[in-house]
């Protein structure tokens, strides 16, 4: 029977060609069923170096393979899990994100992330990503928007005007945005100005402040022509602010009354105030054969209407209506619907 195994398992191996065995232990041993193979010949393998070198090769690999899907997602635009983080779907139908939302994921670093990313620990990450998504609904709105259901909710609350006796027929977009970087560039400005001017009077040229210093030496070096840039940059100020206490950011209006008006307007910096007037005191003020460069200057001195006692500059687009600004301004005397709004 042994015999018989033997020399079946001799039949089966191939007598003219050399063996190779790898021993659990790693070394190779060489052999060969007619020829003396001395172990001397053997030499131990390298499992370290294999595994690095698999690795290496598996991660060439794998760079290879994301490149090759970065080149394909531009050519074919992205899959549908991408898609998925862009629109919300249902059974039935698309609903898209909102733009907020959109820009909020995209937006690369920038000053409102940093703005954020300034806030204590103490700040949840909920009210972070609230404050972020305010600012930046703020600064990306636009005027076709201003009349959006939610909108207007949060306009009569944060003016504490009963929505129920108020409508909302007026909100200029654009002034209210402007507000932020007027009410605040402003006393930015005048702050630096009199710092700048308190540290050139009150120390010597060794003590003041590099900022300083270099401001002085340029000034020397202009001479007389200074006067251009301080000039100038009085003149910007000046028609900032001007512009910056014409601006009516909202006006609300009676809808059991019509002929009654509540204006939001500036009042210092950032703050604002509700001013009350009547249809009976409001009209326009632009001189018609005034045009172009004149018709801006003087919206800008003086501005566009009058609405109580006060001078004010208001746009025709931010009305939710042409017939309500008609009738406010006394163009016409049939008075707009305001029971749905």
């Amino acid at each position: 029977m042994a015999n018989s195994r033997a020399s079946s398992s001799k039949s089966s191996v191939d007598m003219s060609k050399p063996h190779v065995v790898v021993c659990p232990n790693g070394v190779i041993a060489c052999w060969h069923p007619k020829t003396a193979f001395p172990y001397e010949h053997t030499r131990p393998i390298d499992k370290a170096d294999m595994s690095f070198q698999k690795a290496k090769d598996q991660s060439v690999f794998n760079d290879a393979v994301m490149t090759d899907y970065e080149k394909s997602k531009m050519r074919r635009g992205p899959n549908n899990a991408e898609l998925r983080e862009i629109f919300y779907t249902n059974k039935h139908e698309w609903y898209s994100r909102t733009r907020e939302d959109r820009l909020y994921d995209t937006t690369p670093t920038c000053m409102i992330r940093r703005f954020c990313s300034t806030l204590p620990p103490s700040t949840s990450n909920k009210a972070r990503d609230s404050i972020f998504k305010r600012i930046l609904a703020t600064f990306s709105e636009q005027q076709d928007n201003a009349f959006r259901e939610e909108t207007v909710l949060s306009m009569h609350e944060k003016d504490a005007v009963n929505r129920k006796e108020w409508a909302l027929i007026y909100r200029d977009v654009d002034g209210t945005r402007s507000q932020f970087f007027t009410g605040l560039g402003i006393p930015v400005v005048l702050g630096v100005t009199a710092f700048g001017i308190y540290d050139a009077m009150v120390h010597e040229e060794e003590d003041r402040t590099d900022f300083v210093k270099r401001l002085i030496d340029d000034a020397e070096e202009l001479g007389v022509f200074v006067a251009i840039p301080i000039t100038l940059g009085v003149m910007v100020v000046a028609v900032l602010a001007r512009l910056h206490t014409l601006r009516v950011y909202r006006i609300y209006q009676n809808k059991r009354v019509p002929e009654e008006y509540v204006a939001v307007v500036p009042k210092m910096g950032l703050q604002q105030q509700k001013v009350s007037f009547i249809r009976e005191t409001s009209c326009v003020t632009m001189p018609d054969e005034l045009q172009d460069i004149p018709r801006l200057l003087y919206a800008t001195a003086l501005g566009n209407v009058v609405l109580g006692s006060r001078r004010l500059l208001i746009q025709d687009e931010a009305f939710r209506v042409n017939s309500m600004r008609s009738y406010m301004l006394n163009e016409t005397s049939h008075p707009p619907r305001l029971e749905e709004l």
